[in-house]
């Protein structure tokens, strides 16, 4: 019994769903942070906080591209764009999870007071600090627990797409092995001697002749 989506679906659907899921999202985490990163350097305000930001967004638009391709490759059945999805997906996983840890690093590295300094310096509306100051204490505690669970959607997401892979080559193994099994039948079916395998050649043989018989005295 092969491998389901979601305990019951179809693999294939499987594959759709989280190609197209994966290609959406990327894009639009790809976009949010091209933004920030072109509209509000000024709140990247660490080199390193800097780089993290911009290799995340490059990845993110990398594997957007990629996810696009291997979705067009599950409508086409395309093993070839699959298989490449799968590849750059499962270094995509481990270099995402290294960028998570480098951001959590830097997240907990400043002292909350310096991140309050820095809502100051940024906003000058009272309320808009507030809603900075909350958003940064919240985002310590929810970017660990987004981690996690990104990272385990990750690898079910690969999963599922590299079985669809699996099920697709069996396929065209299986079909391959019916074609060459129908085209070598038919080749031996319609051979011109088949049916003289078993039975003598239709020549002329002279011993066979009444004169040259056993018994015979015709010299």
């Amino acid at each position: 019994m092969g491998a389901h989506f979601l305990c019951c679906l179809p693999i294939r659907l499987g594959a759709f769903l989280i190609t197209l899921g994966t290609t959406l999202s990327s894009c639009l985490v790809a976009g949010v942070l091209w933004y920030l990163i072109t509209q509000h350097m000024d709140l990247l305000d660490t080199k390193p906080l800097k780089v993290a930001t911009i290799c995340l967004a490059v990845s993110q638009t990398l594997i957007g591209l990629f996810a696009l391709a291997a979705f067009l490759g599950v409508l086409a059945k395309k093993l070839a764009l699959i298989r490449t999805f799968v590849s750059i997906y499962s270094w995509q996983i481990g270099v995402n999870f290294g960028l998570d840890i480098f951001a959590i690093y830097l997240l907990y590295k400043r002292s909350p007071e310096e991140w309050n300094n820095r809502c100051e310096k940024v906003f000058t509306d009272k309320d808009m600090q507030k809603n900075c100051k909350d958003q940064i204490n919240a985002s310590k505690i929810g970017t660990i627990v987004s981690c996690a669970i990104s990272l385990l959607f990750q690898l079910y997401c690969v999963w599922i797409v590299a079985q669809y892979g699996k099920k697709l080559e069996k396929e065209r193994a299986k079909n391959h092995t019916v074609v060459l099994g129908t085209a070598g039948y038919a080749r031996a079916a319609n051979h011109p001697q088949e049916a003289e395998v078993f039975v003598a050649p239709k020549t002329d043989y002279a011993y066979t002749d009444s004169h040259n018989a056993f018994g015979s005295h015709r010299v």
